[in-house]
């Protein structure tokens, strides 16, 4: 140990130092309370003797000064003195004294003190060097879970969909949710959501969680239905967790006009659709078990539907929920949150949220919290018939039933309009039959404007062995090299004679193309590869007309009334 003698006495001072030095201690002296604070400060000593009666200050003020200056760091402190004096025993205790030796000194008892002394520097040096160990590991543990937290934050998409269509709040038990909540528009009127609630919370149940968002994400936009992303993440999950790790699994689907909701809910809490007066005019119920327990085989794809008459709003959450405990323990309830959401008539997410965060006296619940809120209302309906199709600068609305597209150079090389047109087709109340046939004419008619217009291709390169692969490597030569020239197409519908009618018209700022060669023909009698999509157009459509040496062609598509809307 290294030492630190404090005495006034020169006597009593030698005795300790020969003694401490016999004993292989390193020994510094000081001759009082000042000098001594100051040696603390640069030897660190681990065992320190003050005389309790000194000049300039005595062994009191020098031990509280010392242990002040320790902080975390213990030093063990001998009180030495004449006598037995219990006011000076009880003073000692005060400011910090560990043990005592009175003068003069018994050599047994003085051996006997240092070993107890030797003792607890060595614990402490021990639980000083764990300690260090300790927080080397949490800086690390912290280091990397912030890296971690970072890296899943990032491959969580955060969901898109605007607030008046969809709210969400979670609430992490811990740094990491083992919750995932995700959404999509898998089309423009169809919105896919899922709520899944992994086995246990933190870093492993959000790591569990990761192919979960991935296969949500990609099937949604693929077009596939909820049953099949379901199956999927159930084959997924079965093959990578353990056999007691699963995930209660809430899928659901939005079609806002059709005004359905489809939901498939495996080991979930149950969903909760309130209409206007806040009755909950329909409850799904888990009728399947959680996913990852199943095999393939075994799965069951049956979701329930349900139309909504009334106007209203879908409620999902995960059973932190349902089962989070305010401080003396009782349980919030399914009871409550139905109680809660039938008591008020707007807003009824926040007053939800609030009431929860209420009875868990605003501190985090002992599994992790998720809560979703989707308006089923004619008003959404109507706001995302088109308002969220079409953000794309060169299209515009004119009217309810009329749009206006202007593509320049940048636009063709970067935009597929093609699916836009085939959104608004769809949301227009079109007929899929219908749909399907126009969407061919718009192909037709865009890519002549494109590749004729203003590409200035031939399509008889088509006939040649290869023709194809030269004729697509041609196209996307010069459509890399485009830099001015413009397509516009304008679709319209219209009512004629009690016919409802689609007008169509495609201008491209091209020199034209030679299209009456193939307009009157057959496509039957055409055993060209090219040429065959204006027979196709006319075959389609009720009128066709080009202008303009074939730069603009108008095109009347009839929709009889009974299929003009679904």
């Amino acid at each position: 140990m290294k030492i630190l003698i404090v005495d006034d006495s020169e006597t009593n001072g030698m005795i300790l130092k020969n003694f401490c030095r016999r004993e292989g201690h390193l020994v510094v002296t000081a001759e009082n309370g000042k000098k001594a604070v100051e040696k603390f400060i640069s030897v660190r000593p681990d065992l320190i003797f003050v005389n309790a009666n000194m000049p300039v200050m005595d062994g009191f003020e020098t031990t509280q000064k010392i242990k002040a200056l320790s902080g975390e760091r213990w030093v063990s402190v001998i009180l030495t003195f004449a006598g037995h004096d219990e006011v000076d025993f009880a003073k000692g205790i005060s400011v910090g004294v560990d043990d005592y030796l009175s003068y003069p000194v018994h050599l047994k008892i003085l051996e006997g003190k240092m070993k107890v002394m030797q003792r607890i520097v060595d614990i402490e040096k021990t639980t000083r060097s764990h300690l260090k160990e300790l927080e080397f590991y949490q800086e690390k543990t912290e280091e990397e879970l912030h890296l971690a937290k970072h890296v899943l934050d990032h491959l969580v998409r955060e969901i898109d969909i605007k607030d008046h269509l969809l709210k969400k709040w979670c609430l992490p038990a811990k740094i990491f949710s083992g919750d995932v909540v995700a959404a999509t528009m898998a089309e423009r009127d169809r919105m896919h959501v899922i709520l899944a609630d992994g086995t246990g919370h933190g870093l492993t149940s959000a790591i569990c969680m990761l192919p979960v968002t991935e296969i949500f994400y990609v099937m949604s936009e693929k077009g596939f239905p909820i049953a099949a992303i379901a199956r999927e993440i159930n084959k997924k999950m079965n093959f990578l967790l353990p056999t007691d790790r699963f995930i209660a699994g809430v899928l659901a689907s939005i079609n806002w006009l059709e005004q359905t909701i489809e939901i498939w809910n495996g080991g979930g809490p149950p969903i909760f659709f309130v209409n206007q007066q806040g009755k909950i005019s329909k409850t799904f119920k888990s009728r399947h078990l959680p996913l990852g327990i199943l095999s393939d085989e075994s799965f069951d794809l049956k979701t329930d539907f349900y139309q909504w008459i009334q106007e209203g709003e879908l409620f999902l959450y995960s059973d932190g929920l349902s089962e989070a405990r305010d401080p003396v323990g009782q349980i919030f309830g399914e009871e409550r949150i139905k109680k809660t959401i039938g008591c008020v008539s707007s807003n009824r997410f926040e007053v939800l949220r609030q009431a929860l965060q209420h009875h868990l006296a605003d501190g985090p619940g002992d599994d992790d919290i998720s809560l979703i809120s989707i308006q089923c209302k004619d008003q959404v309906k109507k706001d995302i018939d088109l308002k969220l199709c079409f953000e794309h600068p060169s299209i515009s609305l004119v009217t309810e039933g009329e749009l206006e597209i202007q593509l320049r150079p940048c636009d063709l090389k970067s935009t597929d309009i093609l699916p836009t047109l085939l959104i608004w087709l769809r949301q227009s109340g079109i007929s899929k039959t219908h749909t399907q046939q126009i969407f061919l004419i718009l192909s037709e008619l865009y890519n002549n404007a494109l590749d004729y217009g203003l590409l200035g291709l031939d399509s008889s390169i088509k006939s040649a062995t290869d023709g194809f692969d030269t004729y697509l490597r041609l196209r996307s030569n010069r459509l890399d090299q485009l830099v001015e020239g413009a397509i516009y197409m304008r679709l319209e519908l219209l009512e004629e004679d009690d016919e409802n009618i689609l007008q169509i018209v495609v201008k491209d700022s091209g020199s034209g193309f030679d299209y009456r060669s193939y307009l009157n023909k057959d496509i039957s009698c055409l055993r060209s590869p090219h040429g065959r999509g204006i027979v196709l157009i006319r075959q389609l459509s009720r009128k066709v007309a080009y202008l303009n040496e074939g730069s603009e062609v108008r095109v009347e598509y009839l929709l009889k009334p009974a299929d003009a809307t679904e």
